[in-house]
């Protein structure tokens, strides 16, 4: 099979590649990097319309040689002048004929995001990738294997379906745990929502309305450290079950309620009363996001099982803050809903 040929080929790649530069110096390269926060990618697919990825390829393993004067750095530049919101760099060098060096010369040319096309069989290409400018990495999930294992040794399946019944969307998870030991795992969806709707408008006229009394007592995240800390938690200034919105709240990063008492909440104007309804029976934490500053177009309700890093947690993934188990054999359904409220 020519994906397990190349997959192979690329472990040896990235092993020479790990002499060169070892694991924990190309980590370290990716982590001064710039981190852009507002998620540029993710912003610019939920414009309105249709959004491209433009690809940089030189051959394939199907067409042979694509191009014979491959200028990649004029066709990454092109690409951005037509109105790409982003560039899919390929670097795989056997089968595509793609660099590293490109994904790299081209990150000095363009502003938009770039997706590094690879076959990712280690963490170790992703940390290059992020040193070479990439903001988006492709995994193939048929090429997972046992070194990927290491990092989650379950075998399991997650099945997601989706139906639209009017103006209501359904959610429906299903994890089955298919290995022979005790599976640990979160769950959550991560559903954004265009906010403002209306020009003039910002998330502060905005406000979040939950079916119950809730304290609004969240936990502070470190942006730092990426992680949150049982020891630091802000009261959030409310309304009986009303949560008005403000800019200054997301400052820190994401507002995080654990263990809500409701599990249905809308998102609405606060002078017309249209926007969505989310209702999550199945979850009993919600976090809500939105990039730092107020200049991101859309507001993230987060229905979780489980939560980010916590300081106190150590390094066992069993321990983590809000863990859950699956028996060998069982399965767990999940269930979430978006409604528009008009």
């Amino acid at each position: 099979m020519i994906l397990d040929e190349i997959a192979e080929k690329t472990r040896i790649r990235v092993a020479v590649a790990k002499q060169k530069i070892s694991p924990e110096e190309m980590k370290q390269k990716a982590l001064t990097c710039e981190i852009h926060r507002e998620f540029p990618f993710e912003k610019e697919l939920r414009k309105k319309g249709i959004s491209f990825i433009c690809e940089v390829k030189k051959a394939s393993p199907s067409k042979g040689i694509i191009a014979e004067k491959f200028d990649y750095r004029s066709i990454a530049e092109s690409y951005e002048e037509a109105g790409a919101g982003a560039i899919s760099v390929l670097t795989e060098p056997e089968y595509f004929k793609g660099s590293i060096e490109y994904l790299k010369e081209i990150a000095e040319d363009v502003k938009i995001p770039l997706l590094r096309k690879d076959f990712t069989v280690d963490e170790y290409m992703i940390y290059e990738a992020k040193a070479a400018g990439a903001s988006i990495v492709l995994l193939i999930c048929a090429i997972l294997d046992e070194e990927t294992l290491k990092h989650y040794p379950y075998d399991f399946e997650l099945y997601l379906s989706y139906h639209l019944n009017g103006s209501t969307l359904s959610m429906d998870y299903r994890v089955i745990n298919k290995d022979s030991d005790l599976m640990y795992y979160h769950i959550g969806a991560h559903p954004g929502f265009m906010c403002p709707v209306n020009n003039g408008e910002n998330i502060e006229n905005c406000i979040l309305r939950f079916e119950k009394e809730e304290n609004f007592i969240s936990y502070e995240y470190d942006i730092k450290n990426l992680e949150f800390n049982f020891d630091h938690k802000v009261s959030q200034k409310a309304e009986g079950n009303t949560l008005p919105l403000t800019i200054s709240m997301f400052d820190q990063d994401a507002v995080f309620f654990e263990h809500t008492n409701s599990h249905h909440v809308s998102f609405v104007n606060a002078v017309t009363g249209k926007g969505v309804s989310v209702y999550y029976p199945d979850f009993e934490s919600l976090a809500i996001w939105t990039p730092a500053g107020g200049k991101a177009p859309f507001l993230c309700l987060e229905p979780w099982n489980g939560s980010g890093i916590f300081h106190q947690d150590d390094d066992i993934f069993a321990h983590k803050h809000g863990i859950l188990t699956l028996e060998s054999g069982k399965e767990k359904a999940y269930h979430l809903e978006i409604s528009l409220i008009e």
